[in-house]
């Protein structure tokens, strides 16, 4: 097992042992969410149902270049407008 590994698993560990917890109180409302948070974390963790794990990667990575690559063309014009109309990033007016 990976180091990066560990507190995952004592999480997905501790989620289950939760869930066995509240089964004997017969609280199933809990013994099903104790369960989902295990398996989403074990499917987040060790990467399970997914098709192919490098091809997702390399398509996470092609769009973060084309995103980058957008924001550096629009951010020269976008600067502009900000200097002559400046708006407060909190009502959501900057690029």
């Amino acid at each position: 097992m990976k180091h990066t590994y560990i507190i995952p698993s004592i999480l997905i560990t501790l989620d289950v042992l939760s869930a066995i917890a509240y089964g004997f109180s017969k609280d199933w409302r809990q013994v099903i969410y104790w369960l989902a948070a295990a398996t989403l974390s074990a499917c987040v963790t060790y990467r399970w149902f997914s098709v192919n794990a490098t091809k997702a990667d390399a398509v996470t990575a092609q769009v973060a270049r084309s995103c980058r690559d957008i924001g550096r063309t629009a951010s020269r014009g976008c600067h502009r407008r900000l200097a002559e109309h400046p708006v407060p990033r909190a009502e959501g007016g900057a690029c």
